[in-house]
């Protein structure tokens, strides 16, 4: 690393840290190379690991600690400009936040996923219009019924949490392979739909599974967002 040269000391750190996972100089030296390398998330996991290595050292903790805000707030830079999309949500004026699997070398938000890893325009216009026009079509009494919605391929989640953001409660569903996607944009707009009212659930979705099996999993008993009082 002394000698700029980040790729040998990325393999030397990884070497080090195969041949004793709780040594950790190898693990801060690998989070390190990581961070040189532009492995924004990877850099971010090896700090993490560094800093709990670090518990009872103060010195190292404290470096450790600098170290991975430092990195944690590139990754947050990066998925801000390159990842993540902003809806306008007209009923609390919070933008929803949708983050898109995209092919990247930067972090683990790769484009494996297809088509249902990206927020496409159609979809961007779906959620804004759902956003304009949702007040309309679910009730403006706070303490009135809700009504629920069934997604199915959500995707990125963005049509669903715009209706979640209405004051509806929503089961997103997908195949397995976008849950940790929907997951995850549940998880970053959980305040704006705490606000507002709504709700928000994932589950699989098998075509070859009937309607009524479907429709049980929105028991919204443990998602991000849930409503104690909400059974689908």
């Amino acid at each position: 690393m002394e000698l700029d040269d980040f790729q040998e000391a990325l393999r030397s750190a990884e070497a080090a840290v195969q041949l004793d996972p709780n040594w950790l100089p190898a693990k801060a030296t690998l989070g390190r190379a990581q961070l040189n390398m532009g492995q924004l998330q990877d850099a971010v996991m090896s700090l993490e690991d560094a800093l709990r290595l670090a518990e009872h050292d103060e010195e190292w903790r404290s470096e450790m600690q600098e170290e991975l805000e430092q990195a944690r707030n590139l990754l947050e830079i990066h998925w801000s400009e390159h990842h993540d999309v902003l809806l306008p949500s007209f009923r609390c004026g919070k933008p929803l936040q949708i983050r898109q699997a995209l092919d990247c070398r930067y972090c683990r938000m790769e484009g494996e996923l297809g088509p249902g890893g990206a927020l496409w325009a159609a979809g961007a216009s779906l959620a804004t219009l759902i956003s304009t026009e949702g007040p309309r079509m679910t009730s403006m009494d706070f303490h009135a019924p809700r009504p629920t919605v069934l997604e199915l391929g959500s995707g990125t989640g963005a049509a669903g949490l715009a209706f979640a953001a209405t004051g509806a409660k929503v089961l997103l569903t997908d195949r397995q392979s976008l849950l940790p996607l929907l997951r995850l944009n549940v998880g970053l707009n959980k305040d704006l739909l705490s606000t507002v009212g709504g709700a928000a659930d994932i589950g699989e979705f098998d075509w070859l599974s009937p309607p009524e099996e479907i429709l049980r999993l929105g028991t919204f008993g443990d998602g991000f967002c849930s409503s104690p009082n909400f059974n689908g």
